[in-house]
């Protein structure tokens, strides 16, 4: 799954740079792939642990869908995060999105090195191990999902 998302990303990458114009202006090829990577892991970690804690797979998109909207707008994706409300500001770090854009903007606006990446990997990698632990807590093998409740 980390691989199908990783290419994911890949692909928006070698769209922005085939048709947008999009360049790493030195920045990190090396901390991009590994700023991917972990953030992949921990999106596919958090919907791990959304799975296994949902009775059904309605409430599972329903708040895929709706979290994945609310994270990246407070994450700072949608908007750049200075244009946030204040208390949005002080929630974002709380959100993966927060740390994958942080990353982001390291590399290709500040011509990030893998060194200067390395905190925010270290934070999505973090996030990715605490959701996967949570996820392994709260599956139960003979706890099957339906489809309508």
């Amino acid at each position: 799954w980390i691989a199908i998302h990783a290419g994911y990303q890949a692909a928006l990458f070698a769209a922005g740079f085939g048709f947008l114009g999009l360049s790493l202006n030195g920045g990190s090829l090396v901390g991009l792939f590994l700023v991917v990577v972990a953030y992949a892991a921990c999106l596919i970690a958090l919907m791990l642990l959304v799975t296994a804690t949902f009775r059904t797979v309605q409430q599972v998109n329903a708040l895929s869908n709706v979290g994945a909207m609310v994270m990246g707008g407070i994450g700072g994706a949608l908007v750049p995060l200075e244009q946030l409300p204040g208390w949005a500001q002080a929630v974002a770090p709380a959100t993966p999105p927060y740390w994958a854009m942080q990353a982001h903007r390291n590399i290709f606006l500040e011509q990030g090195t893998l060194a200067d990446v390395l905190p925010e990997v270290a934070v999505l990698a973090a996030a990715a191990a605490g959701f996967g632990l949570l996820a392994a807590i709260r599956f139960r093998v003979d706890e099957t999902k339906e489809f309508f409740a």
